[in-house]
């Protein structure tokens, strides 16, 4: 007797066929999801580098939007009523701080309240320190700026995930000759203690479990006098 057949996938073949393909597209969800987030820490060691590199465009084309106030080298910076333009201080660079624990960088215009043109000095750290060096108040500057790191990363010094600190001074020398200071010892949180102890310095960026590859380093070289200053390394043992 013939035995009646019928053609089709048994329930075994159909579980295993949705459990492999469900598998495999699990794989390919967390591939795109790793690659997503590869491009993310890369766009945010790209920001954080951008950012300290556009300092220097602030030092050359300097950005003046204070209100009125008083400036000179006794009083340093306070609330008055002289126009812009019309006081003793000249802005001739900007101070960079790392901050809220290594997530967001801070700037903030350096204002010499001497003259300038008058003051002489040995060398160029002997002229900054006869030329009365100061930061405006945060609560009277409108020059001030911000960038937080992007997509939740850090930076820290290279070879020390602790150390958070950074300090950089940017200046143009009455001479026309722009000089870069950087320093990451936690009391140099003054222009003159950043000029005292500047040194090269390496910043690794931590994307802070968003990826599991290499950190990636950026390098600020001191007396740089552009933005090639700031360079990217790349991956480092060092981080």
């Amino acid at each position: 007797m013939n035995q009646l057949r019928s053609s089709g996938f048994t329930i075994i073949e159909v579980t295993l066929f949705l459990a492999i393909s469900g598998l495999l597209l699990i794989g390919v969800m967390a591939a795109i999801n790793t690659n997503i987030n590869q491009q993310r820490y890369m766009d945010a060691v790209r920001s954080f580098q951008d950012y300290l590199q556009g300092q220097y465009n602030l030092v050359d084309n300097v950005r003046n939007n204070r209100p009125d106030y008083a400036c000179d080298a006794v009083k340093g910076m306070q609330a008055g009523t002289d126009v812009r333009g019309t006081t003793n201080c000249t802005i001739i660079g900007r101070f960079v701080s790392l901050e809220d624990n290594g997530k967001t960088l801070k700037s903030r215009p350096i204002y010499a309240t001497k003259d300038i043109v008058t003051t002489s000095g040995n060398n160029d750290e002997d002229l900054l320190s006869k030329l009365g060096l100061t930061l405006g108040s945060p609560s009277l500057s409108q020059d001030d700026d911000e960038s937080t790191v992007s997509w939740g990363a850090n930076a820290y010094i290279a070879g020390n995930p602790n150390n958070k600190n950074l300090h950089m001074v940017i200046v143009r020398i009455p001479n026309s000759t722009v000089r870069t200071y950087a320093s990451t010892d936690s009391t140099a949180n003054t222009i003159s203690k950043v000029i005292g102890s500047s040194s090269d310095i390496n910043l690794c960026v931590n994307p802070d479990g968003m990826v599991t590859t290499p950190k990636q380093m950026i390098t600020i070289r001191k007396d740089g006098s552009n933005a090639n200053a700031i360079q990217f390394v790349g991956d480092s043992s060092a981080c």
